[in-house]
């Protein structure tokens, strides 16, 4: 019997009907970055500075087309396309206005359509966890990893005893070392009382993720130094768990008291832990030569010394805010020294009887016409 295979048509779908398959990562922001730089361009017409985006593999930051992000500096990027999950997944999110949206209201703002394959990509991967969020809502997560942060870290409490710690008010010796440099937040700290150590801890809720130790006790000859060991060596050298650190996971796990403070203010960078304590939502870099990147601006308050000169300058030039040291010495009748930090200027106050100021934002800059206040 001979088939007609003149009727299979008829249950042969065209296959231009058929589903296509789904665009990849890439594929999705290769058709999205010629529109977003239409968007910028008009936005920004003649400013090269404002039409450019900064593309890194999680997001792309770039001058928000809302607010203008700033009136005065071209470079400043507070507008972002996050892709990373979280609670701005495939969205518009400004740190600056605070404006939030998906990507695809965001260029229906802004009059831009999408190819179909693009607007297919944003429904499957569609964010659900941000639509619950505030306008200004708790973004550490998406900024920070603060979840799987939290879950890397080593209970307190189970550190205390396995390696035989108090907390820092526990002794006497420590207690007085920390009050004589201005320290009252003894939750920051935990003491090693039979090899005299003292260890300050990066904490987030009630896990360490990080920490410095400095022996209390002088050795002739020697300076004692702060030794830092990082989420990953936590876990390599003293847990010995087989728990894998990512690198970025570790970067972020030494920036001191990032997971205490709040991203929709200044946030201030001290090099040292200890100088990040005494001043309002402040994290610490551990070193002027150290490059951090989160996100966010930072607000960088250099040792007053040779080398943190040379980076504040470095900032100043980018038209970044830096301290100005020149201008609290003056204010304050500070002696010269090779050196001042942040802990040294609490000092002085303490020993003269002054008030520290209130509000800190009048001893920064970002204007590199005021170089010879730094």
């Amino acid at each position: 019997m001979v088939e007609d295979s003149s009727h299979n048509t008829l249950f042969e779908l065209d296959s231009s009907l058929m589903p296509t398959t789904q665009m990849s990562d890439e594929d999705f922001r290769k058709a999205i970055y010629d529109k977003l730089s239409a968007v910028l361009e008009k936005a920004f017409p003649g400013d090269k500075e404002r039409q450019k985006i900064k593309i890194a593999y999680d997001r792309w930051q770039f001058a928000c087309p809302f607010c203008g992000d700033s009136a005065k500096l071209s470079f400043k990027k507070r507008g972002n396309f996050i892709f990373k999950e979280g609670p701005f997944f495939n969205s518009f999110k400004c740190f600056n206005c605070g404006t939030f949206m998906p990507i695809s209201k965001f260029f229906k703002k802004f009059n831009t359509e999408l190819s179909l394959e693009a607007v297919d990509y944003l429904i499957a991967n569609k964010n659900t966890e941000g639509m619950s969020i505030s306008k200004h809502g708790d973004y550490k997560e998406s900024l920070f990893n603060a979840k799987e942060m939290k879950d890397l870290g080593v209970s307190i409490e189970d550190f205390k005893k396995m390696f035989n710690l108090v907390n820092a008010n526990e002794d006497g010796d420590c207690w007085r070392y920390l009050s004589g440099r201005m320290q009252n937040d003894f939750s920051k700290f935990l003491y090693d009382p039979k090899n005299k150590t003292l260890l300050v801890i990066n904490t987030i809720g009630d896990k360490i993720i990080a920490f410095q130790m400095k022996s209390l006790v002088k050795k002739k000859g020697e300076m004692s130094k702060y030794i830092t060991i990082s989420l990953n060596k936590i876990h390599k050298d003293l847990m010995k768990d087989g728990v894998e650190i990512s690198h970025d996971m570790d970067s972020l796990s030494m920036l001191f008291n990032l997971y205490n403070i709040n991203p929709e203010k200044p946030v201030l960078a001290t090099e040292g832990p200890m100088d990040s304590f005494l001043l309002p939502n402040c994290i610490a870099i551990l070193g002027a030569q150290k490059h951090v990147s989160i996100g966010i601006p930072l607000w960088y308050v250099y040792d007053d010394d040779k080398d943190g000169r040379k980076h504040a300058i470095e900032k100043l030039e980018l038209s970044q805010n830096v301290f100005m040291w020149d201008k609290l010495k003056t204010e304050y009748m500070m002696p010269q020294r090779k050196k001042w930090d942040i802990n040294d200027f609490f000092l002085w106050c303490r020993e003269k009887g002054l008030k520290t100021p209130t509000l800190w934002r009048q001893y920064f800059t970002n204007d590199p016409l005021d170089i010879l206040s730094i």
